[in-house]
């Protein structure tokens, strides 16, 4: 009897010890797969976090955010292609390469098209009607032409920050646009007639009132400019308007703050791809702006006109003859590299620099193209802005230009703010805005910004 008692002891006793094994490994099991499940949770939490963090700054979420839709002439509206401003809206700032535009629409794919929100240049169109054949599409994009692609160069980190695009060049007739296929793979471009009459014209936050190039053309194959007053209309391909870049940035790109505002705009994040161009140098009492940036040497306009005793100074460009000569005592640039120069006082740290001052135009000899400029220069210490500069002020008015016409008598070219090119006989006298060349490693201090310029002593 009391063998069968201890028997059953030891069976419980055996079964009792499995049970306990089972549920502790039970218990290790559900441990480990609550740490794993847990661990896997917080994972996708934080990078799902870390992914609404990024889309919440890159632009084209902000630009979505801080609009609400709307069907009225003026707001932030919805197309089968994503969404674009329209009227005169003033929440569509954007500040990327030390420059500002403004946004003309967010695609589909979360990519952003803007447009200089002034003129960057002044150009001649060139001989030929057709815009891929322009000086202007020339003068953006960099192309196997030697000296094409003033734009892009002045640019940093294009490929990282900028998308190529098609562009529409469409026909105006009656106030309506017709457009067959989209041309061209290219970096920048202009404003297309389409995207300016979708934003309501003249009554558009587009119409700034300047004169500028359209992509399109009349129905006689003329090119398209919108004038002051916000009009659209063919003009001869002979004459000289101002250039708004258009370009394409790419999807999720970044920005550092801002709410669209003039005052506030978008800043884009260029991820270590910065830039002199733009920025302000204070050399003694003057201020100057950067236009060109070659390796270590900086081209720099005066950010105001040649003043003597706090007066305007105004000048002829020549008695006789369109060159601009540093020996001729007559001539503008003799005037600049001694008098001018010599009252300098931070005089030694000018270097020289070329100036190209060939003839825009060479009547039979390569026609009306602008790297017909580089056909000829002169080294100086000063010299003056010329035709193929970028150029984004629009401030100073009435200005020589270094660059001549050819074959027309004793003509040169003054530059007009409101985005012309004007021809005037080499003995009227205008003003003048230097131009001078310095050697970026003499910048001492400063951030390049106007309240805080770059220090050279």
């Amino acid at each position: 009897m009391s063998v069968k008692k201890n028997k059953k002891k030891k069976e419980k006793h055996i079964v009792g010890t499995k049970e306990l094994i089972f549920d502790i490994v039970s218990v290790i099991l559900i441990i480990c797969l609550g740490v794993y499940f847990g661990y896997r949770s917080i994972l996708y939490y934080t990078k799902e976090t870390n992914k609404k963090k990024v889309e919440a700054n890159t632009l084209a979420s902000a630009i979505i955010n801080n609009n609400k839709i709307t069907t009225e002439d003026n707001g932030f509206r919805k197309s089968e292609d994503g969404y674009y401003f329209s009227g005169l809206v003033e929440n569509n700032y954007v500040k990327v390469f030390n420059r500002l535009y403004r946004v003309i629409e967010v695609t589909n794919a979360n990519e952003v098209k803007i447009i200089a929100n002034e003129n960057h240049g002044v150009m001649i169109y060139g001989d030929s009607k057709k815009y891929q054949e322009s000086n202007i599409n020339l003068w953006l994009n960099k192309s196997s032409v030697e000296n094409s692609g003033i734009y892009e160069n002045s640019i940093p980190g294009v490929e990282k920050l900028l998308k190529k695009f098609s562009y529409c060049e469409g026909t105006l007739k009656n106030d309506k646009v017709s457009c067959k296929n989209k041309k061209g793979n290219s970096y920048f471009s202009i404003l297309e007639i389409e995207d300016y009459i979708r934003a309501r014209g003249k009554k558009s936050f587009l119409n700034n009132g300047s004169y500028s190039y359209l992509l399109g053309s009349d129905t006689d194959g003329n090119p398209l400019v919108v004038a002051a007053d916000g009009t659209a209309s063919g003009v001869s391909n002979y004459e000289g308007y101002g250039i708004r870049p258009v370009m394409m940035l790419k999807k999720n790109i970044l920005i550092t703050g801002g709410d669209g505002s003039i005052g506030n705009p978008y800043v884009v994040n260029q991820e270590g791809n910065d830039n002199y161009i733009n920025k302000y140098v204070k050399m003694g009492n003057d201020l100057y702006q950067v236009i060109e940036d070659n390796n270590n040497n900086l081209r720099l306009r005066l950010n105001d006109y040649l003043k003597v005793k706090n007066v305007d100074v105004e000048l002829a460009f020549n008695t006789k003859g369109t060159q601009f000569e540093l020996l001729n005592r007559s001539n503008i640039g003799y005037y600049l590299n001694r008098t001018y120069y010599n009252s300098l006082t931070y005089k030694n740290y000018l270097g020289q620099c070329s100036f190209y001052t060939g003839e825009i135009s060479l009547v039979g000899d390569g026609g009306y193209s602008y790297t017909n400029v580089y056909k000829d220069s002169v080294v100086a210490k000063v010299g003056m802005l010329n035709m193929v500069d970028f150029n984004d002020n629009t401030t100073l008015d009435t200005y020589y230009l270094i660059n001549s016409t050819s074959n027309v008598g004793n003509l040169v070219y003054t530059y007009n703010k409101l985005g012309l090119i004007d021809e005037v006989k080499v003995s009227e006298k205008k003003k003048i805005v230097p131009v001078i060349c310095l050697d970026k490693t003499f910048i001492k201090a400063g951030d390049g910004s106007i309240n805080n310029p770059y220090v050279v002593e």
